[in-house]
């Protein structure tokens, strides 16, 4: 046996009256300020990211401009002392020998007494 109870203690009926047109309008509210929310949120995410990578670039440009002129610095060292070497460096000839001379270096010419 079945008893219905609606409307009785038991089950009381429940009136809900409401307005779907205000439900929506305030969902749609909703709804467009949390995308206006999320899409500023991202700009500013985007934009955070971006300036980590031109910070990053800079500095990586940095260094490499640092490295570019130490090696400049020790290519003119490398070549002045090449210059230096070369300038010592005489040929004489005796007869069909050739002797390479050069002055005395006691850092260099650690074999002479």
């Amino acid at each position: 046996m079945v008893e219905d109870l609606r409307g009785t203690e038991d089950c009381p009926w429940i009136n809900l009256r409401f307005d779907l047109d205000a439900i929506v309008s305030s969902f749609e509210s909703w709804y467009t300020d949390m995308r206006e929310l999320l899409d500023e949120d991202i700009a500013v995410q985007l934009q955070s990211e971006i300036d980590e990578l031109e910070t990053k670039h800079d500095s990586d440009v940095a260094t490499l401009n640092q490295s570019i002129a130490n090696l400049v610095v020790q290519n003119q060292q490398l070549q002045e002392q090449l210059e230096d070497e070369r300038k010592y460096d005489n040929v004489d000839k005796d007869g069909t020998i050739y002797l390479y001379t050069r002055p005395y270096d006691p850092t260099t010419d650690t074999d002479i007494p």
